[in-house]
């Protein structure tokens, strides 16, 4: 049985603010499966919450590893963050630091 991941998600068409997921792994799997309609950004609150969104991003979504945006190019973007694209109009900045471990 998988452990309860409690993430953070932001952007996205589709999204209305900022979305605060618990234990929905199977409904990020079907947006990420689907394809994403815009950028995306993903925290978790522990260290394997954030290798389950990295495995999530790279194996369903599909995405390949890029370089971080320009200063003009992603408002999602935070210093730090993982890069990621999934198709041309979708990226995913995935923050390594799980947020429950930040002091």
């Amino acid at each position: 049985m998988i452990a309860p991941v409690n993430v953070r998600l932001r952007g996205a068409e589709r999204l209305d603010g900022d979305v605060y997921l618990g234990n929905t792994l199977m409904a990020l799997a079907y947006a990420f499966g689907n394809g994403l309609d815009g950028d995306v950004r993903i925290e978790a609150e522990t260290a394997e919450g954030v290798q389950m969104m990295r495995g999530l991003v790279l194996g369903v979504g599909g995405c390949t590893r890029s370089a971080p945006p320009g200063p003009d190019e992603g408002s999602l973007y935070q210093e730090g963050d993982e890069c990621y694209r999934q198709h041309e109009a979708a990226r995913v900045f995935l923050d390594p630091r799980p947020w429950g471990e930040r002091g």
